[in-house]
This record gives structure tokens, sequence and C-alpha cells, in this order.
């Protein structure tokens, strides 16, 4: 240093001093030594605010590790003052975490074995508590004439921070199926993730460092160049539909997305890019733009008004069936014209909420609304709306509209004529319950007297006046039971009718029938094959149940020519036994099948040659499906046509003990 110092003085104070020194050299000895502690003196301050000032934690240990010094900015860095440093071992520091205390230790080892070592990253806690990650590199160093180490220290949490999102963002590029690339500021390509690779054809370092534009296979490429190199260089995001070629030449659509990256300081220092082939997309595009033409021409061969509207709808298309039923001309309709202004003022409310409902995603039935002619006429028509989309969003309405003014007007003189035929039906069944009260009066009269005459009388009078007597009391009871059965119609048509439920074995039901017609049977010479379960339990009415199995069987006896067949069968199906009672007889036509269940609904076969007895009022099937209904069953026939026999089903819920 002396050497040094000597070269910086004046040369010639030097030899004034020697020669005025008359061979004494202790002045210029003084002389010298003042100076070289000025210069000193100024080294170490200047080293001081170095050593102070520089971004770097900076540790000076002895050998054995003992910290002799430490800089300002390693207590920035840990938050502990200087003094907690001084004369302590580096590897006794309470700080190290996570593994940091071995990996520093084993560094240690190393490097005096070495002489040198690589920058070792590790994490500390701070005295906050807070854990950063630190860089550090030693080297021996000469410090006050000894040997010592002097370690570098950096905190690198920012950029740990950052290469874990890096590492995080690779992870979701990797696994995301859009292309993605990054590039430097000089938009060399730094990184493509697989999609990338797959979409280009390019591997990463056959393109690395090479410029995406290369890919660019639009007519005009340097103005698309320009644009994008523009909008991304200012910070903004640059979108765009291009035409690309892959590596072996092969042209897509590519929608992509070009975005700088920005760092914390507010500096961009990267550029990425997400890209997609969306080839299909515009070819089918393309091809819905060539069908969104022959759907024009289709629309005009159509009878009902099609109208296409915005999303506030205004019309922007209509077809010729439109002109035709609103009377407006297809520029009024077109470039004046709201949808909404063809309804009256109450539907508009409707229909503006059921549009608003489509936008939410749900579809609407078909509505009836009453619209304005050009001419103020209204008419009803029936209103189906559609949303029209684009790029995704709704962007507006398709609406098909029916005029159904005159079947609206037809529907509703129907249903005044239903509400006529409904109150006549009720005073019908009025009537009838009256007259057949009023008929049951006089009859109780001549049903007791010819009873009387016969218990009575019956040694005072004749043979003859007994058959005639007979026949009368024979006559009351066909009237009786013709009055019962308009009195049971009347009240089944009124809902009035009965029911009192209980349970009972089903298959007894049907013997008991078959015993009461016993003489029926007899009369027409007849078989009845009886083939039924022993048990079936039902909960019902066990007169209204009787009254529907005498019915059926006294229509087949009625309906079939002496010497028939009647077979009874049943059959469990699930949860309901199903009865069938199947005859010989005369059959009947798909027309009379359809008829013999209405009220009064009698097959009319007096005088057509059948040797049947054809009496009957056509209530007693009308009345038995009625009652099975009532009882949750169902009652049914089925017949291959006239004089091939007739077989008579009825279903009721069984009962599970």
């Amino acid at each position: 240093m002396s050497n040094r110092f000597l070269t910086s003085l004046d040369e010639k104070k030097i030899k004034g001093l020697i020669q005025n020194s008359d061979g004494n050299l202790s002045s210029l000895l003084e002389f010298l030594n003042r100076k070289y502690n000025e210069k000193f003196r100024q080294f170490s301050k200047k080293f001081s605010q170095i050593f102070n000032s520089t971004p770097a934690g900076i540790i000076i240990t002895e050998l054995n590790g003992t910290i002799i010094d430490c800089n300002q900015k390693l207590s920035e860095i840990t938050g502990y003052e200087r003094q907690y440093f001084i004369g302590k071992n580096f590897l006794h520091l309470n700080i190290y975490y996570s593994g940091g205390w071995e990996l520093l230790q084993k560094e240690y080892k190393e490097f005096l074995v070495k002489g040198h070592t690589y920058p070792s990253e590790f994490q500390i806690m701070k005295k906050s508590g807070d854990i950063i990650w630190i860089s550090l590199a030693a080297e021996f160093i000469d410090y006050n004439g000894n040997q010592a180490i002097q370690a570098i220290i950096f905190d690198i949490s920012y950029r740990k921070e950052r290469e874990e999102k890096l590492k995080e963002l690779s992870t979701i590029t990797e696994k995301t199926t859009d292309a993605i690339i990054k590039t430097n500021l000089n938009y060399g390509i730094t990184y493509m993730n697989s999609a990338a690779e797959k979409l280009f054809g390019w591997k990463l370092e056959e393109i690395k460092g090479k410029n995406p534009i290369m890919f660019n296979a639009e007519p005009e490429k340097k103005k698309i160049e320009k644009t994008l190199y523009n909008k991304i260089s200012s910070g903004e995001i640059y979108q765009a539909v291009l035409l690309n070629k892959k590596k072996d030449g092969t042209h897509f659509y590519n929608e992509c997305k070009v975005s700088p990256l920005i760092n914390e300081g507010g500096e961009i220092y990267s550029y990425i890019a997400s890209q997609r082939d969306i080839t299909e997309r515009i070819m089918s595009k393309n091809r819905l733009k060539e069908s969104e033409k022959k759907y024009r021409r289709i629309t005009e061969l159509l009878p009902e008004a099609i109208f296409e509207t915005d999303i506030n709808g205004n019309i922007t298309f209509s077809n010729s069936a439109a002109f035709q039923i609103f009377g407006f001309t297809s520029k009024e309709l077109e470039e004046s014209m709201n949808i909404f202004n063809l309804m009256v003022k109450n539907d508009r409310k409707k229909v503006k909420s059921r549009h608003n409902r489509l936008l939410e995603g749900e579809l609407n039935n078909p509505t009836v609304i009453l619209m304005v002619k050009k001419n103020n006429n209204k008419i009803y028509c029936r209103i189906n709306s559609r949303p029209i989309y684009e790029n995704y969003e709704v962007t507006g309405f398709l609406i098909i509209i029916s005029n159904i003014h005159q079947s609206v007007i037809a529907k509703k003189k129907i249903k005044q004529s239903e509400r006529e035929l409904k109150r006549l039906n009720e005073l019908k069944s009025q009537l009838l319950t009256r007259t057949s009260h009023e008929l049951k009066t006089p009859l109780i009269s001549i049903k007791g007297f010819s009873n009387l005459l016969l218990d009575l009388q019956s040694t005072n009078i004749d043979k003859k006046a007994i058959e005639y007597t007979k026949e009368i009391q024979k006559g009351c009871q066909r009237l009786e039971r013709l009055i019962n059965k308009i009195l049971n119609a009347a009240k089944i048509e009124s809902n009035n009718l009965k029911v009192e439920r209980g349970k009972h074995n089903l298959a007894k039901l049907i013997k008991l029938a078959v015993k009461a017609l016993e003489g029926a049977f007899r009369e027409r010479n007849h078989s009845i094959n009886l083939n039924i379960h022993e048990k079936m339990i039902i909960i019902a009415d066990k007169e209204k149940i009787l009254e529907i199995i005498e019915n059926i069987i006294s229509n087949a006896i009625k309906y079939t020519p002496p010497d028939g067949i009647i077979t009874i069968r049943s059959e469990i199906k699930k949860d309901r036994f199903i009865i069938s009672i199947e005859d010989t007889g005369i059959g009947f036509t798909t027309k009379e099948m359809d008829d013999i269940f209405v009220q009064f609904g009698k097959v009319e076969r007096f005088g057509k040659g059948y040797n049947i007895d054809s009496e009957g009022t056509g209530l007693g099937l009308y009345i038995s499906k009625r009652l099975i209904e009532s009882h949750g069953g169902r009652l049914w026939v089925e017949s291959e046509g006239r004089n091939r026999g007739s077989t008579f089903y009825f279903s009721i819920p069984k009962y599970d003990e």
C-alpha cells in the first residue's frame, strides 16, 4: 500500500522535503505518516459506505464460523440488529427453517475443503416470524491480515414466489386443451405447452427463440403483425381470428388472444398467447349462412307469420305470410315496427315475461294472445318464441305466429254449446229423477194391490184373472227395475251415489250373482263354466259389485241364443283382479262397442231375426261402468264381430291382507 500511496504524492514535494531535511529523515517520515492516516480514514469511510449500501447482506466470519462483521442490509433482510450477529457462530443462529441449518452445515464443510461453493438456497425465519427464501454464496477473503470467510446473502423470496406461480401456471397450461405460447420481449418463443406442439406440429426445441408470426398465413401478414405489436407493447390485449398454418403446411382458423405479462413494477416482462383451432366452428358458420338462405326460402312457403327480432323486439325479418296476416308491407315491418306493437296492451307484458324466461334458458310452450292488424282489427294468434344465438349469446328471437282466430271463435262457440248441453243434461237428470219418483208412487199401489189379490182373493177369482194379476206383477217388477236404474243413473250424473265399502271375497260375489240368475240360465238352456280363484279379497260396496256382475251376466244370457255357453274366468295381474265373462252370443260391431257404455246406449236388435231377449233400457252397462270406475277399476268389451260372441272384462284393485 505504501508504494501505491507514494506514487500518489507530488514528486516535487518529496524532493523538496529531502533537500531541506539536511539529511534528517524524521520530518519526512512524520509527513508521510500523516498523509497515510488521512488516506486510510478516507478509504475506511468509503469502504463502510459501500459495505452498508450494497443490495446484498454480507457476513464476515472467522474460519471457525464466528461472525466478526456484517452490514446493514443483513439487518434489513433478517429483521435482527447488527449486535445480534457479532460474536456468534453462524451455525448457532436461531433463524434457520425447514432443513436450512442442515444444508448450510453440509455446504460449510465442503467449502472448507474445496475452497469455494455455489450459491445455496434455503429458508430462514425473520425476527417478525415471516418465512423468507435467501441465496447464500461464500468466498475466502483477507480481513485485517487474516484469512476470513465472506458470505453474500440475497432475499430471493419474490423470485421464488414467481417461480412457484410459473410452476403452477405451467401445470395449468399443460392440462388445458388451449395452445399456450410464451415469448420474451423480443417476441422469441420461450415456452409452448403440449397442446401448442400438437396444434402447430412443432416441438419447442425446434422453434425456440423464433417469432410466432411464422404461423401466420394471412395475406396481409405485415399489417396484422404491426397491429399486434402496437397493441401488446402498449399493455393492451390483442384478440383476433387468424388463418394459421401448421408445420406440414395445413391451414386452419385460429382464435388467438395475446396478453402482456406485467410485473409488480408495472413493467412488461413477457407475452403469452392462448390459441384454439376453430376451423370447424368457422366451417359450421359458413354452412349456417348457406342454411339461412335455404331457411329464408322455406319461410316464404309457410302459412305462419315468421318474425326475427333483436333483443328488444325490433323486427329484423318477416316473411310474406306476416304481410298477409297483419296487412303491413315488408318495409313497414322491418324498418320501424316492434313486435310488441302488434299485440294488445294486456298481452305485451305476458310475452315480454316469456322472453325474459327464454333469456334465462327456460323454454316456453306456445301461447294464445290477441294481436292487432294494420286496420285495427283484433285476431287471436298462437305465438311461439325461441332465442337466436350468435357466438353463444342470445342476440334476438325467432317468433312464429299462427292465425287461429276462426279456431278460437269456434272453440268459444263449442264451449258455449257444451255449457248449454250440460244445463240441459242437468235438467234431464232432474226430470228423470222427478218422473221416476212420481212413477214409484202409483207403482207401489199397483204392486201392493196385485199382491193382495193373489194372497187373499185367489180362491174367489177365476184362473184367468189370476194369470192377468201375475202379469201385472211381472210388469211392476220390470218397471221397478227400470225406475231404479233411472234413479241410479241420475245419482251417478249428479255425483250423489253413496258407496258403502267393506272387505269382501269377489269369488263369493260372483257365485251369488250366478245363483241369482239360475232361472234365466235354465230358461235359455245355457251352460255356465266357472273358472275363478277361490279367494279374491277386495274393498268394495257389496251391492254395487253384485249389480255390476249381474248386469254383465244378464246381458250375456239375453244376447246369446238358446243352448249357448257362458264362461267366467279370473286373472290376477300385479295389484288387481281381472274378471272376464265370455259368451257365444251374437257379438258386437266396432260401432256398437263404442255406443253400449253411454246412457241409453242400447243396441236395438228387435225384429232382426235373432233368437234373443231384446228387452233393456240401455242403462245397465252405463251404470256398471261408472260403478266399477268409482271403485278404481275399469270395464271394457272385446268382440270379433257379429255372431262371433263377446267378452266383457272388468278390473278392480285387490286387497293385500
